[in-house]
Parts: structure tokens; sequence; C-alpha cells
């Protein structure tokens, strides 16, 4: 009896073993969840997560690099490279600043110098304000900004005043009156023009056709910017 008993435990675990043997559940012997062929992972093998012998390209499609926030649609925001971003109106320096380097010298790039900085001057070095104003006080002003060749053989200057509105037009006319064509050491200037566009004031100091294509420029891109624009007083050449 006892040994009838330990030959159908043998019988079964025999049966037990065969049931879970990687032979058995598939036509070709490979189990649920057993790697093709002999078990080995190779290339075609990468990317199958559910042992089914499929590789599932679950990634990144080309269509959708650039999708950085997972909704399926690229980010087309593209950044201005740009040293300047043209404006719709002049509320501070920044502004100022743009509208020169943008709306203006967009419109007259053939006549700028080939080096230009444009900048605003801080309000505590007034030899830097006197040098390029000939201003000796900031009454009623409240920016100055300068937009000039880096080259001191280039006799060229942009100087823009904006002002609170109180005296705007005296300001313009000691502006007008106070600078000085030949500050720069090696060049002068042969002509100067000046414009009021609402409580802001614009100089165009150079060569007579640089001033007459870029005061023409302020004019045109004052436009579409300012309420008021003045007429262009021609105050030297």
């Amino acid at each position: 009896m006892k040994h009838f008993i330990f030959a159908i435990l043998i019988l079964a675990s025999a049966l037990f073993l065969a049931a879970c043997s990687p032979m058995s559940g598939t036509e070709d012997g490979r189990g649920e969840g057993s790697l093709p062929g002999d078990g080995i992972l190779d290339d075609s093998t990468l990317g199958d997560r559910d042992g089914d012998g499929h590789v599932e390209d679950n990634g990144p499609s080309d269509s959708l690099l650039g999708d950085m926030d997972g909704s399926d649609s690229k980010d087309d925001k593209k950044e201005d490279n740009g040293a300047f971003t043209s404006v719709k109106k002049v509320r501070d320096a920044d502004d100022a600043v743009n509208f020169i380097g943008a709306n203006v010298y967009s419109l007259c790039r053939d006549s700028l110098p080939v080096m230009t900085e444009t900048r605003v001057l801080s309000d505590d070095d007034m030899d830097a304000l006197t040098y390029s104003t000939e201003l000796e006080d900031t009454d009623g002003i409240s920016d100055v900004i300068v937009s000039e060749s880096s080259l001191s053989e280039n006799g060229f200057s942009v100087v823009m005043l904006r002002t609170d509105g109180t005296n705007t037009e005296a300001l313009a006319r000691r502006l007008a009156e106070g600078i000085d064509p030949g500050k720069w050491d090696h060049a002068t200037a042969g002509k100067a023009a000046a414009i009021t566009l609402d409580d802001d004031i614009v100089l165009v100091m150079g060569d007579d056709d640089q001033v007459d294509d870029v005061i023409r420029a302020v004019t045109t891109a004052a436009a579409d910017v300012y309420d008021k624009v003045g007429e262009v007083r021609v105050v030297l050449g």
C-alpha cells in the first residue's frame, strides 16, 4: 500500500512539473511571458513589454518632437533672438530703446553706422548726460536714451528725451540749440534735425543723407506708436 501511494505522489509531481514547463501554453513551446527563441535578449525583443514577441513602440514619434506639455501638439512659440523688439507704445525707457532699435532702425538700416550702441543714460552720471545732450540738468526729463556709433570716427547720434510734459517745447529748444556736432575726436556731424513725439523729443545728428533717412524713419515709425507727431525741425545744416 505504501508503494502505491508513493507512486501516486511521484506521478502527481511529474504532471505538476510538466504543467509549469516552458513547453506548455503555445504551439511553439513558448509559455506566456517567455522570450522568443532561446530566451536570449536581442534587438528584436527590445521593447517587448508583454512577452508576446512583438515590440511596442510607445516612445515619442517624430511628429511629437517639441511637444513639451504632452498635449500632442508642437509649441510654435518662437523667441526673438534680436537685440530689440518693436513696440506699439512707449511707456518707459525700455520701450524707448526698443522703439529706436527696432521700430526706427528697421526702416533705415542702410544709413546706420556698422556698429551702433543704444542705451539709457543714468540720472547719476551727469558727465555722460552733458556730453550727449549738452544739458546741465534733468528738470522735466524722465529718461535720456542715446544711440551712437561705437567708433569715434563716425559722427552719428540719436538722442531721445522722455519728458513729463511740463516743458517739452522748451527742452526741445535747449537740446537743439546746445547740441555739439563736433563732440567726437575724429568726426563732425554736418546736419541735425529734431522732432517731438507726444511728450518725447528725438534729435538725429550725422551726415546730410543719413539724418534725412533716419529722421524720416522716426516720423514713419512714430505714426503707429504716438498720438501726436510734430514737424521736423532742421537745427543744423
